[in-house]
């Protein structure tokens, strides 16, 4: 957009023509970000006079109603009403259908509010995946890397699971806020125990224990290793062996790098993980990079750029899951490993999908690990494909 304005106020007479004229066909990519139609982007685009409106994503769309609203509404304005009339007419009864304790009739209303939506909104939008491109990239295999707990992490992992919070809320059968702290603990658990360690230790600096005992955490410090409150050396060493799935990792990284000399991709959801893979980096000698949330939008390309560069001697690729559905292509790897689930088995797709896109020329080979035995197990595991691609057109 940038580009065009320049090039259109160079064309066009007059300061603001642009807006005073404006195009004949907007064309978004990485729409996704015009998710809130209150943000600068979005309300400067909506200024600009436009009778054709495409856009164009590959970030799946969480479970939010009022986000697809502001992307329909950005492309065909009016055609769900306005907000309050939506969350009246589809979001309210939609959502009030799928509570746990819905009663019959609140399900047929809210299956009903569901189907009106999917059929209008079948009429504007295309549906896309990457199968379209299977016939023109070399073959994927994806893999499922069961990886079995070491004696910490099954230790840790009994320990809060037979805490008393725990235990509580498993007994009274409530949804609280402790069902997600839980999980979330035991999914970094499964990452390594210095996840949940780091938790800990942050919420005692904090002066708020509250976060811990939420989890169960507070009953786990007294199985933690003397390594762990070593000081500053003991947070560069990845302690390998204290976590079933970074051991794996650890003798697959030193195949790649050593015999098999090819590039890999590392994701995980946590940016505490990613510290461990830049230890373990660090302590083998491999070159990576390393991108997440607080690199800077202007230096991602340019990492990326460094990444795929054959001539280039990076190795591992140390990747956020929620910072890397920004159209990164990284095909400089041929080897990716998705370290933990995601909530949504629709990003863990487009985070595999990095790899596997046009421009690769090597075989790819994807893995999931999974902590044997774990709450990673309930996840959905999805065993190929990526993404789909959605196409609003108005």
């Amino acid at each position: 957009l940038r580009d065009n304005r320049v090039s259109s106020r160079r064309n066009l007479p007059g300061k603001g023509s642009l807006i005073a004229n404006g195009p004949e066909l907007i064309i978004c990519d990485e729409a996704h970000r015009l998710k809130n139609n209150e943000t600068k982007t979005n309300v400067a685009l909506a200024a600009l006079p436009c009778t054709r409106r495409v856009l164009l994503s590959g970030t799946p769309m969480q479970n939010d109603l009022e986000e697809f609203f502001s992307m329909v509404d950005f492309t065909n304005p009016g055609v769900l009403g306005d907000v309050k009339n939506f969350r009246k007419i589809y979001s309210n009864p939609i959502l009030r259908g799928r509570e746990p304790d819905a009663s019959e009739k609140d399900r047929e209303k809210g299956q009903a509010a569901q189907a009106a939506l999917s059929g209008l909104a079948n009429h504007f939008i295309l549906r896309r995946t990457n199968e379209l491109l299977q016939k023109h990239l070399p073959p994927k295999t994806v893999q499922v890397v069961c990886c079995k707990l070491t004696p910490l992490q099954q230790q840790l992992y009994k320990t809060i699971t037979e805490s008393k919070d725990v235990l509580r809320m498993c007994k009274t059968g409530k949804a609280t806020k402790m069902v997600l702290s839980t999980i979330t603990a035991l999914k970094k658990l499964c990452n390594h125990p210095k996840l949940i360690y780091d938790a800990i230790r942050a919420s005692s600096s904090a002066g708020n224990s509250g976060e811990a005992s939420m989890a169960g955490l507070e009953e786990c410090i007294p199985h933690f290793p003397d390594e762990y409150s070593a000081g500053r050396g003991a947070q560069n060493n990845p302690m390998s062996d204290h976590s079933g799935k970074m051991a794996v990792l650890e003798k697959m990284l030193h195949i790649l790098y050593h015999e098999k000399k090819e590039r890999i991709v590392l994701i995980s959801n946590y940016t505490q993980t990613l510290d461990v893979f830049q230890n373990i980096c660090r302590s083998c000698g491999y070159p990576f990079v390393r991108l997440d949330g607080t690199t800077a939008v202007k230096k991602r390309q340019k990492i990326v750029d460094i990444f795929n560069d054959p001539s280039s001697h990076q190795f591992a690729f140390l990747l956020s899951s929620k910072a890397g559905g920004c159209g990164i292509n990284l095909v400089g790897a041929s080897r990716l490993i998705l370290f933990d689930p995601d909530w949504n088995p629709a990003c863990d797709k487009q985070a595999m999908a990095r790899v596997w896109r046009d421009g690769q020329k090597r075989r790819v080979f994807e893995y999931r690990f999974f902590g044997t035995g774990t709450i990673e197990e309930k996840f959905s595991v999805a065993t190929s494909g990526s993404a789909p691609i959605f196409v609003m057109i108005g």
